[in-house]
This record gives structure tokens, sequence and C-alpha cells, in this order.
């Protein structure tokens, strides 16, 4: 089958696509870029159902998670997310959703929710996820909603994700 990527980013160094819904279960993709009637050389893009990635930011020489509270204010150092509260995560990979809005529209609220829930971790405990789908009004972020575990530490924790049995890079959260 042939069909088109909607285009949601793009930079010299950088294109971000959503793949379409319709590629699930197909192992591979050929893809090319078309521009101005120019075509790119093909590439061959490996596809699985999961592959689970959170969006970051880089600071202190880490990868900390591009997370927000229920304020939606940044997480960070100088804002940390406090235990036994809500946090706002973002990832791309988390695979098929509920509700599937037509490939490269966004999905209108919180009911394109995950297939499956992912298990995420908090600073090596287990938080409770309370949401996992497409971010409302986004039609290539996944947002998942997690409870910060109340006997953790503060100060920066790691962050997993697992889903489908695959697990992603960790990234940090700044706890209090």
């Amino acid at each position: 089958i042939s069909l088109p990527a909607r285009f949601h980013y793009v930079s010299p160094a950088q294109i971000n696509v959503q793949v379409p819904w319709e590629l699930a279960n197909y192992p591979s993709a050929t893809v090319k870029a078309i521009l101005n009637y120019t075509y790119s050389a093909e590439y061959t893009l490996n596809l699985a159902t999961y592959s689970p990635g959170f969006f970051s930011y880089q600071a202190n020489g880490q990868s900390n998670a591009a997370a927000l509270d229920l304020s939606y204010t940044l997480i960070s150092a100088s804002h940390p997310v406090s235990r036994g509260s809500t946090v706002l995560l973002f990832l791309n990979g988390l695979g098929p959703v509920n509700n599937q809005p037509a490939d490269g529209w966004p999905a209108a609220d919180n009911s394109s929710t995950t297939v499956v829930t992912p298990s995420i971790s908090i600073g090596g405990q287990p938080a409770t996820v309370s949401f996992s789908g497409l971010a409302p009004g986004y039609a290539d972020l996944y947002q998942v909603n997690a409870t910060v575990p109340a006997g953790i530490g503060t100060g920066p924790q790691t962050v997993t994700c697992a889903i489908g049995g695959v697990s992603c890079q960790p990234v940090i959260l700044y706890v209090n």
C-alpha cells in the first residue's frame, strides 16, 4: 500500500511525521520525501507495534522528562513535582488507540486511549496510570498521567516506561 505520512515538524536537521495507522502489523515501510517534485532516496523504516520513548530536554547534563504538573507548569529542578501528585508525561510509540482519529488528525478529546496501558516507574517504584492515550489536540503525541509514588525520595528520580514487552530509555523527573 502507498500512503502519505503527515508532517508535524520540519527543521533543517529533522522531520517529524506520523506513521499512518494503516501500516499497523507491517514489518517495515519504504519512505521517501517529495519536495518541489524532487524525490529523495528511499529509506526502509522498520516498524513495531510498540517503541516507547519519552519527550525530554537536556539540563544539568542529563535527559529530563518533558513533564507537566496539573497546572501545566514544566517540571524542573526549580519546579519539582510533589510525591503523591499527578504528573503528565509525554511520549511516542505507545501503539494503537481506541477511537483512533484519521491519519494526521488530532485527538478531539481524551477518548483516544491506548489499547494497552503502559507501566510507568518513578524512583524505582510503580506509578499508578490514570490516563494513557493521544494528547487532546495532537495527532502524534501520547500523554500518560501517572501518580508519583508517595514513598520515593526527593530530587532527581529515574522514570521508565514499558509497554508490550518493550522498555524505553529512562529520563529524570524532579520530585519533592
